[in-house]
């Protein structure tokens, strides 16, 4: 919906209040106690709505089948595409009867500081096209086909993949979570057995597996994800993944041929297909040699003829290892691709900031920060391997990273046995702190000096403060181990905070145009629960 903004003309005329300086900030617009701002509008002939006007609450606008309006409501950072209906402005979002609102979340920061509305119009449009494009990913995917595989428990002779497990969660939540993929449509093992991973993917006589069974000509995608061993087969050189109930001596006879799978990939009448896997085919591992008194081998898997649309990723080149990330607990291929996914790759210089992560901009950017994590900590190289068009799309970027499930480093199962009853821990990245605040100058209409002292609490989310549970008032800012800053509210209202000890100790205070003002200030003390 969103690229649509960029093509409308904009009508001239005055909604409620006149439109605004395009040079002026928006801390400035928002001074008279607005609550919303517009920023487009799609109705031709109409005359009475016009770009940045100012919207105070309980304004009602009606709007004819196929006119839309995007909006911004500074107290929120939040963003609104709105077509037809009855729209009645609230404090933080719009209610909206008889029409379609998609809404989103800006940067909070265009609201305030030197940002003007032309520029908040341009970060609206990236929001609403990232979710137009995420919409059409979901559709697409209505009937994609995943097989996910994380081996982890192996038997006796052969080490385990510690973290085998944990990769798989995380590769199913990326399918599900950003790409839209239905879970009946994913075929979900863990510490897959041979038979098993024959029934998936079919066998030497017949590649009709249950994935087979599972797709619909030329309108499903597939995606195999596998975290667990991979080594030669010692007679034929051959890659082979391995089964959980493998016989480390037999690969050849035990092991699902590498080769097998992409034959059998390759016949079915699928859209496209993308094999991911977090494993190396040397005969090494992060956690020893999975055979045991061999040395490892140099191993050449081939792509069936006519592979048009059959794209490969895997962790490791020709002889080299999959490596561990033990501080994240996962393979290190699989963190850094789903960093990659979660729109790492699509910056620069990496990738060129579409929306879309490609094969080439993946490897690109797993070249750079897998290869680097690898030598620095092992010393030995690693490189990601691709066979296939470089110019495939992986993925999207979602709008908001946390969608991308990357779990948090676990307990060990003894740990967890004894500690059932514990409090659940934060999801990974959240934190949450007790503010307590001592106000010195009272009696301004800022929320947090109607009173002389108090707490309230905030949430964090990777250092950016998501939260509060300070009522009629927005708390934002970031949380470093050194200082806490940000802005309370929309009048002008900030504060700073420096670590002393287990706390961080500062104040808030009401400045404009770098000129602080006596009234509403007063001393805050941040502590982490």
């Amino acid at each position: 919906m969103g690229t649509r903004w960029l093509l409308v003309g904009l009508a001239a005329s005055v909604l409620l209040r006149p439109s605004v300086s395009l040079a002026a900030t928006m801390e400035e617009l928002f001074e008279g106690g607005q609550a919303a701002i517009v920023l487009a509008v799609a109705a031709p002939g109409r005359s009475d709505l016009v770009e940045f006007s100012l919207l105070d609450p309980g304004t009602e606008i009606s709007l004819a089948d196929g006119e839309s309006l995007q909006l911004g409501y500074q107290e929120s950072c939040a963003v609104e595409d709105i077509t037809g209906g009855t729209v009645t402005i609230g404090a933080r979002q719009s209610r909206v009867v008889g029409g379609t609102v998609i809404r989103g979340q800006v940067d909070c920061n265009f609201f305030r500081y030197d940002h003007t509305p032309p520029q908040l119009r341009r970060a609206a449009i990236s929001v609403f096209e990232r979710k137009a494009r995420q919409t059409a990913a979901a559709a697409d995917h209505r009937h994609s086909v995943a097989v996910v595989i994380g081996n982890k428990t192996y038997t006796e002779q052969v080490p385990d993949v510690s973290y085998a497990h944990r990769d798989a969660a995380a590769m199913k939540g990326y399918l599900t979570k950003v790409l839209g993929y239905r879970e009946r449509n994913i075929i979900d093992l863990r510490d897959a057995t041979q038979s098993q991973m024959e029934a998936a993917f079919g066998n030497m006589r017949s590649h009709e597996g249950e994935i087979y069974r599972m797709i619909r000509p030329d309108r499903s995608h597939v995606t195999v994800y596998y975290s667990g061993h991979g080594a030669p087969g010692l007679d034929d050189n051959k890659g082979y993944l391995l089964p959980v109930d493998v016989a480390p001596e037999n690969v050849e006879l035990s092991g699902y041929p590498i080769d097998l799978l992409y034959e059998n990939l390759n016949k079915l009448e699928a859209r496209s297909v993308t094999v991911l896997l977090d494993a190396c085919f040397s005969g090494d591992s992060g956690g020893g040699m999975v055979i045991q008194s061999a040395s490892p081998v140099f191993v050449q898997t081939k792509m069936p003829d006519a592979a048009d649309n059959l794209t490969v990723l895997t962790a490791a080149s020709d002889r080299q290892v999959a490596s561990w990330d033990n501080e994240n607990q996962h393979g290190l291929f699989t963190y850094h691709l789903l960093v990659a996914l979660r729109g790492a790759a699509d910056e620069a210089p990496f990738g060129d900031a579409d929306g879309s992560v490609t094969v080439q901009e993946a490897k690109a950017y797993l070249d750079e920060e897998m290869t680097y994590a690898a030598k620095r900590g092992f010393g030995r190289k690693q490189d990601a391997s691709v066979r296939g068009h470089g110019g495939a799309v992986l993925g999207h970027v979602p709008d908001d990273p946390a969608e991308v499930l990357i779990e948090p480093p676990g307990q060990t199962d003894v740990a967890r046995r004894t500690e059932e009853r514990a409090p659940a821990a934060l999801p990974f990245g959240v934190e949450i702190y007790e503010v307590r605040f001592e106000t010195t100058r009272i009696g301004s209409s800022s929320a947090i000096c109607k009173e002389e002292s108090g707490t309230f609490e905030i949430q964090t989310f990777n250092g950016e403060i998501q939260s509060s549970t300070l009522k009629g008032v927005s708390v934002r800012g970031k949380v470093t181990e050194s200082v806490i800053k940000g802005t309370i509210g929309s009048r002008f209202q900030f504060f700073e905070a420096r670590k002393q000890g287990d706390v961080w100790v500062g104040e808030h205070y009401h400045e404009k145009n770098d000129v602080r003002y006596q009234s509403c200030r007063g001393k805050l003390t941040f502590a982490r629960k």
